[in-house]
């Protein structure tokens, strides 16, 4: 029987991994047979990682040196998107079994959920470390399944998994912390543990992620010693995880009403669509019912009620915990992984009901149940699988413009720049004010749906005002201007000569003064 229920299982997940890898390329494939830049990935290109040991990321700067050594550090669009979809699918495999989900149907909706989820998408707008923050992801679950199925053991290994994933990108905690949630919750409902059973595995569970994070503090502070590097308050991640005891209330706060109010704003591009956000209110409403009807069913001890109602409680938190981890820093739609447990729990407790054989219901009746509650749910993660592929492609679409509005634009300023009388290549470039061409307008910008974190279309500036300005000239143009540094950016502004020229397009905006190309762009 064992070895039945084995090859069963096994079937399980190669269906829940073919749905994911399925729904996978239908909804990043654009992506990934696309060149689409925003500010940073055109900054990281034909090589690069980013920050590494100074935004804490020290597994990253393990990793990018090995990758430099053997020459496999490149920015290649299908490589790192397949490699993360690969990933990813192997995550949730791995989630569906540490739950013991034992419904086809349930394991493959999740699935989509999971691959197609705005955070993903976010996570593919920068190309170049899609493949590192994948594996941050799969560690960060590998950490909860290590400790769970191998008990003590697994505590060393869950607490090193939790350690490289943080390492590799700190956001992903919350991930392990929900997953926990469920666990436990789920042990809570199936009746089979005692109430002090189930408080004990709470407590290692959280042990094993305070080892993981002290791991990772250690790990990190010794790779800064090391480099002789300080964390970069970049963001306030110097500051990460410093909470005074008098702002913690409104964190909290904070972080349960932005899971509450989910179905009335937009989440981070997560209930962007009225679809969506319906959804969750149904499914919410699925999983009250549920847990209720099986605390009930079971016949549930005030004790493990009550413990179900605190893991309830805890649930939005750990869901959610980005907000109190990045309490000085900007959240957007790539560091909310976490959240996407909240389609996990109808999944679970659907789930749960059918397995529990001991339910005081006759069979037929518990069969009906099971499949109008398992197919509601199946087909409310279907339309939100839906939406999410709708909300990538829209979203990519909408960085394909605007990575070609910004090589032309930029394109046709280096022509006039060559056109300039007194032009030579070896003028430095002196870049004036920000871009404020009201001709120069991307119409996805416009809208209230394509706007997930990260894609470089809906920030408030346009890409040629970022950092990486140089980058388009020299990938797109083969042409690597020599900027003059900012002292002398200053002195220029204030010079009568180039206060008194007009703003760029306009005639006269690009000129050579003073041995320096400048291009005026606003005052």
């Amino acid at each position: 029987r064992s070895t039945k229920n084995g090859r069963r299982s096994s079937i399980y997940r190669c269906r829940t991994c073919f749905t994911s890898i399925f729904v996978g390329l239908a909804a990043h494939l654009f992506a990934l047979t696309n060149v689409l830049q925003n500010y940073d990935n055109i900054s990281q290109t034909p090589v690069g990682v980013g920050t590494g040991v100074t935004s804490g990321r020290w597994v990253i700067e393990l990793l990018s040196q090995l990758h430099i050594k053997y020459g496999v550090n490149y920015n290649i669009p299908m490589v790192n998107g397949l490699i993360a979809i690969f990933l990813l699918s192997v995550s949730v495999c791995l989630i569906i079994d540490v739950l013991n989900i034992q419904s086809v149907p349930l394991c493959c909706v999740f699935a989509g959920i999971f691959i197609s989820f705005p955070v993903v998408t976010s996570s593919m707008f920068f190309m170049y470390v899609v493949e590192y923050n994948s594996l941050a992801a799969f560690l960060a679950v590998l950490a909860v399944w290590v400790a769970r199925k191998y008990h003590w053991i697994g505590l060393v290994g869950g607490t090193l998994c939790l350690a490289v994933s943080l390492g590799i990108y700190q956001a992903y905690l919350p991930m392990t912390a929900s997953l926990f949630v469920i666990l436990l919750l789920k042990e809570v409902l199936s009746g089979k543990s005692r109430w002090l059973t189930v408080l004990c595995r709470g407590v290692l569970d959280l042990f094993t992620m305070i080892l993981g994070f002290a791991a990772y503090y250690g790990c990190m502070k010794w790779n800064l010693a090391k480099h002789g590097a300080e964390l970069s308050d970049y963001q306030g991640i110097n500051n990460m995880g410093n909470i005074s005891l008098r702002s913690l209330p409104g964190l909290l706060k904070r972080a349960v009403g932005d899971i509450v109010k989910m179905p009335f704003i937009d989440y981070y591009g997560i209930s962007s669509t009225v679809v969506v956000r319906i959804a969750i209110v149904i499914l919410a409403i699925i999983s009250f019912v549920g847990i209720v009807y099986l605390l009930w069913a079971k016949k549930a001890r005030v004790s493990l009620i009550l413990e179900c109602i605190l893991l309830c409680m805890i649930f939005p938190l750990a869901v959610n915990g980005i907000t109190i981890m990045c309490s000085e820093s900007e959240i957007y739609t790539m560091m909310v992984y976490g959240s996407v447990f909240i389609f996990l729990v109808p999944v679970m407790v659907m789930d749960l009901i059918v397995q529990n054989a001991d339910v005081k219901i006759n069979k037929l009746s518990r069969r009906k149940l099971y499949l109008y509650g398992r197919n509601s749910v199946a087909a409310l993660l279907i339309l939100v699988t839906v939406q999410y592929v709708w909300l990538s492609n829209g979203n990519y679409m909408a960085m394909y413009y605007n990575t070609e509005q910004t090589k032309a634009y930029l394109s046709s300023m280096l022509t006039q720049v060559r056109m300039t009388e007194g032009f030579n290549t070896s003028l430095s470039w002196a870049f004036i004010g920000k871009v404020s061409d009201e001709t120069f307008h991307n119409q996805w910008k416009d809208s209230n749906k394509f706007h997930y974190g990260g894609n470089g279309v809906t920030e408030e500036k346009p890409l040629v005002n970022y950092y990486s300005r140089k980058s388009w000239f020299w990938h797109y143009m083969g042409y690597v201007p020599n900027l003059v540094d900012n002292d002398q950016v200053k002195e220029l502004r204030k010079d009568p000569y180039v206060k008194n020229m007009p703003c760029y397009p306009d005639y006269g905006s690009i000129a050579i003064y003073k041995d320096t190309v400048i291009i005026k762009l606003s005052d």
